[in-house]
């Protein structure tokens, strides 16, 4: 809760600092300087300072410290007034208001009488301008409306009334409905109107303003007049602004220090006084601000270091402090960071998103990689987009043998660098392969890139398939599995039974795949503790018979998974005979058989190929007769029923490696019932992918069933008579159990006509 508290308490990225204490940037020596400037200041006339900068490049800053400097020394400190245009809408009001401003500073802090005159002259020298304003704004409109009465006057039977009477009633009549009906806030500036109308018969306004100026020059101390974010008014608001310093707030002992970016106020100027020609913007402003700062450059390695205390805070020393951070840092990222608020807008986000995926003290993504890809959405936004939608090619699994097919992923991967700022895309395509290496042969020929999946999925890095939609969804997506469950399950290794509770559980969500390709990755970089080897291979074995057999995700089924991960273990221990007792445990104590089958034939194989292979020929022939005691148990090839690709593997290797008729007996009893025969032919189904276009397109699948692989187990005849005694037919079966049949059906047709085994292949 504290945390997420102190987040949104950072979640802006657009604060200035407001103490020196807190400048990082050497800028409070400037800021002083500028404040004892400032104090040191006894001229009767005003002056204007102007401190010029972009935006973001910490002129708000400045300020704050430059003010705090002044209120330390309350003896020769000037009267403070910040004024914030953004809060009065409407050119005329904000003259008002500009001038109340000026008359409570006056009167906050000397009461004497001759104060509260001066406030109250200023506060009616506002209104007069407030009130001549609207008058000369509408102006054309008034006499528009008085000739048009006027005219029709003129034209009419009432002309043996005195014209000038007429016109006369008219015109105050036209004055009072424009002054209701036209002015905004008719009301309040009919008051106005109406106060300056009765002030003015007893004053007129410059008699008022050299009267202010005179009472101006007697105060002990100066009116510092602080106006900011000049630059960001609308274009009639930055104008009326420096009309109103140059014409009508000329007084004594007021200092003016406006900050805004040059460039766009000298365009604005511009446009009032000859938009032809550029530089009388400039010449424009020049008459009016005395004395121009140009905001103190930073340098870069300040902005960094700035940025690295920043990150190092949220995520710890040792991930800044990293070679990769450095090498994404220099290959691009640093040059996204031009000013304080880059840092601030960057920093800020950045938070908010760690939040979401810190969780109990457990990372649930590469905050490196998190870092980058911020980097990305916060400055480029536009390619940040387009990157999901070349997820696979930017994993490097949108491969084809279709010609020109890497040109076109080639030219996929250039067009989201196009998105970035032409000024940014060497540094985009820098961080781009720091964060995906395998797009580095797209984009540099003759360049190769080591392939390190299981090293990068145990660092959570975005370039893998489990994590790289975590980035874009800022979320753990259904299908995924969280590192503080994976951990959870990992922290019942030297538990079996719950052990594999919970990857039932992660069967059932469908999440099974993916937790054992994590387990694999940890394995494959020795990240669990070998005395969990035989514990954990065990369960996994057991629950090898309840997984699908085929897999949804894009690297190998869960089965052959398992195999790896035993095969990992085994190759780390470099005890024979602790590498022999640890096989014989897993396989003669786990419950499963489908995996233990797959693993010792694979074992078998890599035996016959291999004369120093650490297993003996009676080492594997132990480890089969052990699976075929746990095959022959009572209704254990039942339990495969509805694998079928299951049964036809373990049958197969029952057969090969008996030498009794056992299994061709277990198969006549099994495909004596319907779900038996059917599960039987659907095993022996084979799938292959065909093309008749030179380019490879146009995939079809084929299928065939192998007559002699089946006769292997029992005769055809056995099995016809079986389907003839169950009435089974094809308009009665659906979905595989139908194609089984049907292909089986096809193939005794080809076998009649003499046709070629190799060659029942058909297009269904």
């Amino acid at each position: 809760m504290s945390e997420s508290k102190n987040i949104i308490e950072k979640f802006s990225s657009d604060r200035p600092i407001f103490s020196r204490d807190n400048d990082s940037l050497g800028r409070k020596e400037f800021a002083e300087s500028l404040a004892s400037a400032i104090k040191g200041w006894h001229g009767n006339d005003s002056l204007v300072l102007a401190l010029y900068g972009a935006w973001g490049s910490g002129k708000s800053s400045i300020k704050n410290m430059v003010l705090e400097t002044l209120k330390e020394s309350k003896d020769t400190c000037p009267e403070i007034i910040e004024f914030n245009p953004w809060q009065w809408s409407g050119q005329e009001k904000l003259v008002k208001v500009f001038f109340q401003e000026i008359g409570k500073a006056i009167g906050r802090n000397d009461k004497s009488e001759v104060n509260k005159k001066l406030a109250k002259q200023f506060k009616r020298y506002g209104t007069y301008l407030h009130v001549g304003s609207s008058i000369a704004k509408s102006f054309y409109s008034i006499l528009f409306l008085v000739f048009s009465i006027i005219s029709f006057i003129g034209g009419s039977n009432y002309a043996s009334i005195s014209y000038n009477i007429i016109s006369y009633i008219l015109g105050t009549l036209a004055l009072i409905i424009f002054i209701i009906f036209q002015i905004g806030d008719s009301f309040e500036k009919f008051a106005d109107m109406f106060e300056a109308s009765y002030s003015i018969s007893k004053q007129p306004i410059s008699e008022l303003k050299r009267e202010i100026s005179e009472k101006m020059k007697q105060l002990s101390n100066n009116v510092f007049i602080v106006i900011d974010d000049i630059d960001r008014l609308a274009s009639d608001e930055i104008k009326l602004i420096f009309r109103l310093i140059k014409s009508n707030a000329d007084f004594p002992k007021i200092i003016y220090f406006l900050l805004f970016q040059r460039d766009i106020v000298e365009k604005c100027l511009c446009e009032e006084i000859s938009p032809s020609d550029p530089s009388t913007g400039k010449e424009y402003l020049e008459k009016i601000v005395q004395v121009g700062f140009d905001i103190p450059q930073v340098e870069k390695s300040k902005i960094h270091k700035f940025l690295n205390n920043e990150l190092k805070n949220i995520l710890g020393e040792n991930v800044i402090e990293s070679k990769r951070w450095g090498i994404l840092f220099k290959s691009g990222i640093n040059a996204y960071f031009q000013n304080l608020r880059d840092v601030k807008r960057f920093i800020s986000t950045l938070q908010f998103h760690i939040a979401i995926f810190r969780k109990e003290g457990t990372s649930e993504v590469n905050f490196i990689d998190l870092c980058a890809i911020e980097v990305l959405r916060t400055f480029e936004p536009s390619l940040y987009n387009s990157l999901p939608k070349c997820k696979m090619i930017l994993l490097g699994y949108d491969f084809s043998l279709i010609p020109d097919e890497e040109e076109k992923n080639r030219h996929k991967i250039t067009s989201i660098i196009d998105t970035a700022y032409e000024c940014n895309r060497s540094y985009v395509r820098k961080i781009l392969i720091e964060l995906f290496p395998t797009i580095n042969h797209l984009l540099n020929e003759n360049s190769y890139f080591r392939d390190c999946q299981s090293e990068w999925l145990v660092d959570k890095r975005i370039c893998t398939l489990e994590y790289f939609d975590r980035y874009f969804l800022l979320r753990i997506s259904e299908d995924n599995i969280s590192q503080t469950d994976f951990e959870n399950v990992m922290s019942l290794l030297s538990d079996r039974k719950k052990l594999l509770s919970q990857l039932r559980k992660l069967n059932e969500n469908e999440k099974i795949h993916t937790f054992l390709f994590y387990i694999y990755s940890y394995a494959h970089d020795k990240k669990i503790d070998q005395k969990y080897t035989e514990p954990l291979i065990t369960t996994l074995f057991d629950i090898g018979d309840d997984l699908p057999e085929k897999s949804n995700n894009i690297y190998s089924s869960a089965h052959w998974i398992i195999i790896d991960i035993a095969n990992q273990f085994l190759q780390y221990e470099t005890d024979y005979r602790k590498k022999w007792q640890i096989l014989k445990d897993t396989i003669c104590n786990s419950k499963g058989i489908f995996v233990p089958v797959q693993f010792v034939k694979k074992l078998e194989y890599e035996m016959k190929n291999n004369e120093e292979y650490f297993l003996r020929e009676s080492d594997i022939k132990y480890l089969q007769n052990e699976l075929i005691i746990k095959i022959k148990q009572p209704s254990k090839i039942e339990c495969f029923l509805s694998y079928p690709k299951k049964l036809n593997i373990i049958l197969e290797a029952w057969n090969n490696w008996s030498t009794s008729k056992e299994p061709q007996k277990r198969t006549e009893e099994l495909v004596a019932t319907k779900d038996g025969l059917l599960s039987f032919l659907e095993g022996f189904v084979e799938t292959r992918e065909s093309s008749h276009l030179v380019d490879g397109s146009d995939f079809k699948k084929e299928y065939n069933i192998n007559l002699s692989k089946i006769e292997k187990f029992i005769s055809i005849d056995i099995l016809v008579n079986n389907i003839k005694k169950q009435s089974i037919s094809s308009e009665n079966l659906t979905g595989n159990s139908k194609k089984a049949f049907d292909i089986f059906n096809l193939a005794l047709e080809r076998k009649k006509n003499g046709m070629i085994e190799d060659d029942n292949w058909i297009d269904m």
